[in-house]
């Protein structure tokens, strides 16, 4: 099934980054980002959608949402250090979800390391 994935990068004095997507393994998705992209993330959140449309509704909601916040590609600037960013983010997230599922998200969290292996586990050498 489909996902919903939030990741973080955290930046000094605390002002941060945060992309926003849909995959159908979000915790490999995200370890691609890290590895592959200019910015080390850190943590993530990923919560299982549905389906593709589902998963694809909620992502264009948030990005729509926080277009004006927008910096880079898929990366939005937060300021991780405050609660007002963090409630915003938060509450944009369980009502785009909400909304295009009929539940609210049940948010999972991730570090670098889960995402690590989730990859490796995905990866076609691995398992050859």
């Amino acid at each position: 099934g489909w996902s919903i994935y939030i990741a973080f990068v955290e930046r000094p004095g605390g002002d941060g980054l945060i992309r926003i997507g849909a995959s159908t393994e979000p915790l490999r998705r995200m370890y691609m980002l890290h590895r592959d992209g200019a910015h080390a993330i850190g943590a993530g959140l990923w919560s299982h959608i549905g389906s593709q449309s589902q998963a694809v509704r909620a992502e264009k909601a948030l990005k729509r949402r926080f277009a004006d916040r927008q910096v880079e590609g898929g990366w939005f600037a937060f300021d991780l250090r405050s609660t007002r960013d963090k409630t915003m983010f938060h509450t944009a997230c369980r009502a785009a979800c909400a909304r295009a599922t009929g539940e609210l998200p049940q948010w999972r969290k991730a570090n670098l390391e889960q995402m690590r292996i989730a990859a490796e586990l995905s990866s076609p050498s691995f398992r050859a």
